[in-house]
């Protein structure tokens, strides 16, 4: 018999992958479907695909919040309250490290390289402050280094086999 784990993990890559399949679908739609509607479509995908690693949290509250990628701020709110916590999410972003807009108008000019574009499809948990410092000193950036720019720190969940989480510092490059 499987374990609860390795049946969230099927189900993640199941749900990620029929995202890419949509987009792929999207990607190869005529020329007679309005581009801001492409765009829709494609920024939804990119939701689905970004909170997915939380469908493998050992509890699926607020799951979307419960990702690989987690800010410092972030981590001390799991400190302090814990994750399954009623007010956990509060004050609390899911932000697309390397951003929707540039993620869609890559897969948009060069269809050909989705399977590359799409590891970009990463999502980080941080504050509203920390929001704001991405969207101020991270300005002209994107990915990490965008992070790095604005001076937030990112921690990476592991999970062992019974979903249990640590957490280690990510060096951005």
């Amino acid at each position: 018999m499987k374990s609860n784990i390795v049946n969230k993990e099927e189900q993640r890559e199941s749900v990620i992958l029929s995202a890419k399949n949509v987009i792929r679908i999207v990607l190869n739609m005529s020329d007679s479907i309005a581009l801001n509607h492409k765009k829709k479509l494609l920024s939804e995908m990119l939701w689905v695909i970004t909170e997915a690693d939380g469908l493998v949290a050992k509890k699926r509250t607020n799951y979307k919040y419960k990702i690989t990628y987690i800010s410092s701020g972030t981590l001390d709110k799991i400190k302090t309250i814990g994750e399954d916590s009623p007010g956990y999410i509060k004050g609390l972003r899911h932000e697309h490290v390397f951003t929707r807009s540039s993620i869609i108008n890559d897969l948009l000019r060069t269809p050909s390289r989705m399977k590359e574009i799409l590891d970009n499809a990463i999502g980080c948990i941080v504050t509203l402050e920390e929001d704001r410092k991405l969207s101020d000193k991270g300005k002209g950036c994107n990915g990490w280094e965008r992070y790095k720019s604005a001076g937030v720190k990112v921690y990476k969940r592991n999970r062992d086999l019974v979903g249990e989480d640590k957490f280690e510092i990510f060096t951005i490059e």
